[in-house]
């Protein structure tokens, strides 16, 4: 991979108060930028994994906090090529600041669930 810098976005200035379209552009960026990364890690037999994020300050500024977009990242790769790298501070943090449930988004399987204590 050339890991020279240079700039993956246009010279247009976007504008912030257009989250749709700057969401849709750093989406767009990550799959590119992780199909090469992928790409040269298979060739290299080393496994990738992204990490889920989680912000009530940064809720609008974050990929990978929600639910759909982890559907909709692995429309785009197989789950032996990318991994997810669970962050629990993280995924507590989206799923209070996206009301969604943490414990559909991670199923657990029913020996490990927390059971009652019984004296």
């Amino acid at each position: 991979i050339d890991l020279k810098p240079r700039s993956m976005f246009s010279s247009k200035i976007h504008n912030p108060k257009n989250l749709n379209d700057n969401y849709h552009l750093a989406f767009t960026n990550m799959v590119s930028s992780l199909k090469k990364i992928v790409y040269f890690a298979k060739r290299k037999r080393v496994r990738v994994a992204i990490e889920t994020e989680g912000s009530f300050k940064k809720r609008g500024l974050l990929l990978m906090q929600k639910p759909n977009e982890f559907k909709e990242l692995f429309k785009f790769f197989k789950p032996d090529d990318l991994g997810i790298n669970l962050n629990i501070g993280h995924l507590n943090l989206a799923s209070k600041a996206f009301k969604f449930s943490k414990y559909k988004f991670v199923p657990i399987p029913p020996k490990l669930s927390p059971q009652p204590y019984s004296s």
